[in-house]
């Protein structure tokens, strides 16, 4: 399909069975082939009209997805020599990324357009992403949409500038409700940690922080709708141009707040899409208070076109114990609503209408992972001990207090690692020494009398706190490590 070398009139035109030839080798073998003098082997294939008598080296390496070959990449070359050890590892691995790619082109039809074949409305498509939360979810698609589009808004003079402000602290008002109505909905099942995002959402929308800000705008003359889209707009903007991962993720909960309180000024009636009893949520951005308003026990999966791990509902999908996948990409929306979906949240892959021979295979090892975890229990409060008596002590590796009770439910020892930064993180400023106070009593708490290891914060490099950059030759050693041993009590 694409060639540098050979001649170009013969690109395209030649078509060899794939029971001859060393590409044909290739494909059979579903190994790489690395020869010195290709024109010596028995299978070697001599095409004229490719012109290739004067390449004598060969590595042919299969592009394989899934145990499935894809095709076959090849590099040739005039002097007589084999590639060496560092060459075909690198081939090797430009297939496997190669591999994802087409996967991905065909799964969103790109390939079929290419190739000029139809594609099946209910075909399996295979979608690669981030993941964000592990598990295994299976349900129905159904897809979210903007509440209200900012982008949209025109520039308008305020004939009355009160009234604007009023019908904005109006709407600002109704979604501070919203808030608090959906996040006592999540609550039951959140540790303090992750409640702090809704309330930095209240935050956000006080007279103190970006509502002040707006009625500054409506004082210089727009009205309430204008004077939004300009300090959302711009503080939106500021966040994705910033190169930190974990500032540019809060840009789409900024987004979000903005639309919400956009619909409150257009009088817009949120209609809710039908959720099914399992929900796979599909959206381009998907925020927190899109997770909230699912009706409880029936969130089984989370796929977003957008984001990374580290946005704020990837924390909450793993603190809620849902299968998520981020960064999909470029996804045409209506295509996923009431289709049949399998997020596969450990290696971050979607299936897209499985067949009933996928589905059935992922419902199977769902069902003995739920087996696993119930046998599991039995083995909870025993010692580990190998088989040659040697007593080992299994304790928890955490920084969530979501893991707290997970930790505990799957009979952890102590905690071997807690990661102080993690709170931190989370959070848009420092914690104050009460609200750590608070979070490390919890903690020693819950697992007393066991060992607690916790390591004094963490950050820089990897680990930037968005309020507090470290600006060093190198940030990974500029904020040193230290650990300190706690034997709760």
């Amino acid at each position: 399909m694409a060639t540098r070398g050979l001649n170009p009139k013969s690109v395209g035109k030649i078509r060899i069975p794939l029971d001859k030839g060393l590409v044909g080798l290739v494909g059979e073998r579903e190994e790489p082939i690395n020869l010195d003098d290709a024109s010596k082997h028995p299978r070697f294939l001599y095409v004229e009209e490719a012109k290739e008598e004067i390449y004598r080296a060969f590595l042919g390496v299969p592009v394989i997805y899934h145990r499935q070959v894809l095709g076959v990449i090849i590099v040739q070359q005039k002097a007589s020599r084999r590639y060496d050890e560092e060459e075909e590892a690198f081939l090797i691995t430009l297939a496997a990324q190669l591999a994802a790619i087409i996967a991905h082109a065909e799964a969103t039809g790109r390939l079929d357009k290419i190739l000029e074949k139809p594609l099946r409305g209910n075909q399996e498509a295979v979608y690669s992403g981030i993941p964000g939360a592990p598990g295994i979810g299976l349900g129905k698609g159904v897809t979210i949409y903007p509440l209200s589009d900012l982008n949209v808004v025109p520039d308008r003079t305020a004939d009355d500038v009160e009234h604007e402000i009023a019908l904005l602290e109006s709407a600002l008002e109704s979604v501070r409700q919203d808030l608090n109505m959906l996040s006592d909905r999540l609550y039951p099942n959140l540790h303090s940690e992750e409640r702090i995002l809704f309330d930095a959402y209240q935050h956000i929308l006080d007279k103190t922080g970006l509502g002040q800000e707006i009625i500054e705008e409506i004082q210089k003359g727009h009205w309430a709708q204008g004077a939004l889209r300009r300090i959302i707009q711009a503080h939106v903007h500021r966040l994705e141009n910033i190169d930190n991962e974990y500032l540019s993720e809060r840009a789409v909960d900024l987004r979000d707040l903005g639309c919400r309180v956009l619909s409150y000024l257009q009088k817009n009636t949120r209609i809710f899409p039908k959720y099914a009893e399992k929900t796979i949520l599909i959206g381009e951005e998907i925020t927190p208070t899109d997770l909230a308003e699912v009706p409880e026990g029936c969130l089984a999966g989370i796929i977003c076109a957008k984001g990374s791990a580290g946005s704020h509902v990837a924390i909450l999908a793993r603190a809620l114990n849902v299968p998520t996948i981020m960064g999909i990409g470029d996804m045409f929306l209506a295509d996923w609503q009431d289709k049949d979906i399998v997020v596969d949240g450990y290696y971050g892959q979607v299936y897209l209408s499985p067949s009933s021979i996928t589905w059935t295979e992922f419902q199977r090892l769902l069902e003995e992972e739920n087996k696993l975890d119930a046998s599991l229990q039995v083995l909870r409060d025993k010692p580990a001990i190998t088989k040659d008596a040697h007593r080992v002590i299994l304790m928890a590796n955490t920084g969530l207090g979501a893991d707290i009770g997970i930790s505990l439910a799957a009979g952890a020892e102590g905690v071997g690692l807690y990661r102080t930064e993690i709170p931190f993180i989370i959070r848009e400023r420092f914690p104050t020494s009460e609200e750590q106070r608070i979070l490390y009593r919890q903690l020693l708490l819950s697992f007393a009398p066991r060992p607690v290891i916790m390591r004094i914060l963490d950050v820089g490099g990897d680990k930037a706190l968005p309020y507090f950059p470290v600006k060093e030759d190198n940030p990974f050693f500029g904020m040193a490590r230290h650990s300190f041993f706690i034997r709760s009590s």
